[in-house]
Parts: structure tokens; C-alpha cells; sequence
């Protein structure tokens, strides 16, 4: 078996699921580290987990507005929702310190807006940011901590160094 936090690689993941359309997956994932590219867009480091994430919250917009609309009128007022749901299944330590800032049990859910960061106003991808439900404070399942952790915490600036961890003698 794998080892955990790994990811499948692409032409692997078509074989095992061909009725997915993965046609918007970076042909780099999974690779973090045999260039400076893979380093950059999927190493273990601060800046490369952040700037993922606001790709990923962006993607999930542009795939939103692709698929429903961008649900502004023709003065850029906003036009009535319509109620529909965009499905995000990734390992709980990047959904937390790369795009939520919150913490998930396994096979918790929650559930967010996106805000700002349109594609049409200009912002660019770096406004785009969520907004929990209130109703999710504990996670759909209420078993999830409520605690609210700050995006990129505990992660290292550069490969190699550790993150600030404090050492607690347990004797």
C-alpha cells in the first residue's frame, strides 16, 4: 500500500475512475518535489499550500460560474442564487491550513460560500475566500472542533525547516 498523505498520480486515477472528467487536473499533481515547478505549486511549505489553495478556491468559482452562471445582471448587481452545491473531497490538513481554517473529523463535512475574488470584477484570485454556514460550526456530523486555526499555521516557509512546534517534556 501507499503510504498516507500521498498523492495518485493522474494517469492512474483515469484508470481507476474513467467516468470523471479530470481534464482541469495540474498534469504536475502529484509530483512536490523533481522541479522547481512541482516544488513550487505542490512542496510542503507555507507559501506553495496557500497559493494552492487560493488556485483551488478559484478553480472552484470559475468551475461554479461554468457550470450555473456567474449569477450577476448586466450592471454587475447580483442576481437571485440558485441553490446549488459544488462537492470538495481532499484531505482534512489541507482543507484546513490551505482553505478553511477549520478542523474536520474523518468523513466530517461543512458547508461555505464563496466571497469576493470574482472573475469578472477584476479581484484576481487572491480575494477569494469562504464563508461557513453558521450551522457547520461542528461540522455537519457535530463532531468536528470548533476551534478557528489561521490559514498556513504550523506549516514551514521554506522545504526542510520545521514549523514552530513547541516541545512539551511529558515526564
Amino acid at each position: 500500500t501507499a503510504p498516507c498523505d500521498t498523492g495518485t498520480p493522474l494517469p492512474k486515477l483515469l484508470t481507476l475512475f474513467p467516468q470523471v472528467n479530470f481534464s482541469h487536473v495540474d498534469p504536475l499533481f502529484p509530483d512536490k518535489s523533481s522541479t522547481p515547478l512541482a516544488a513550487a505549486r505542490y512542496g510542503h511549505t507555507r507559501r506553495a499550500i496557500l497559493a494552492r489553495g487560493q488556485r483551488a478556491l478559484a478553480g472552484i468559482r470559475d468551475r461554479y460560474a461554468e457550470y450555473y452562471g456567474d449569477h450577476h445582471g448586466e450592471n454587475g448587481d447580483q442576481k437571485e442564487k440558485k441553490q446549488k452545491a459544488i462537492v470538495v473531497v481532499s484531505h482534512s490538513g489541507f482543507l484546513r491550513v490551505g482553505l478553511t481554517g477549520r478542523w474536520y473529523m474523518n468523513a466530517d463535512y461543512r458547508v461555505f460560500e464563496l466571497e469576493g475574488g470574482d472573475s469578472s470584477s477584476g479581484e484576481g484570485d487572491e480575494g477569494v475566500r469562504l464563508r461557513e454556514w453558521e450551522a457547520m460550526e461542528k461540522g455537519g456530523l457535530g463532531k468536528s472542533r470548533v476551534v478557528v486555526v489561521p490559514l498556513g499555521d504550523d506549516l514551514p516557509e521554506e522545504e526542510g525547516e520545521e514549523a514552530d512546534v513547541e516541545v512539551v517534556d511529558a515526564l
